[in-house]
């Protein structure tokens, strides 16, 4: 019979060689899922935050947009309103008497006859 005693002791060095790269693979493939479950929780925190973002920014423009539009509709009932007092006020001041007597003194003055209106 053949001894080798190196070989049994190299099959043996081997194994145990074997055995720790195998429990190191373990370990490493555990901290990369592990670091892997962080990343993904990490991202999709952001992604909800990113979407919050989004639906606030919407928020906000529809809110700058009704804002803008209620401005330019003051504006406008603002003019209307101007617009109105001062035709209230020219009808105010409208006075038919005064108006007929000018008229009047204007055609006596022109023709040189005493005119009467009705």
């Amino acid at each position: 019979m053949l001894h080798l005693p190196n070989l049994d002791h190299e099959i043996e060095l081997k194994a145990q060689k074997k055995e720790r790269i195998l429990k190191e693979l373990a370990t490493v493939g555990r901290t990369r899922l592990e670091s892997y479950r962080n990343e993904r929780a990490a991202l999709g925190k952001r992604l909800a935050a990113a979407k919050g973002a989004v639906k606030m920014s919407s928020a906000v423009q529809e809110l700058e947009r009704l804002q803008e539009e209620q401005k330019s509709a003051s504006e406008a009932a603002a003019a209307h309103a101007k617009l109105v007092a001062e035709q209230e006020r020219a009808v105010a001041d409208f006075d038919p008497d005064a108006l007929k007597k000018g008229l009047e003194e204007e055609l006596r003055r022109t023709t040189g006859k005493d005119v009467r209106i009705g």
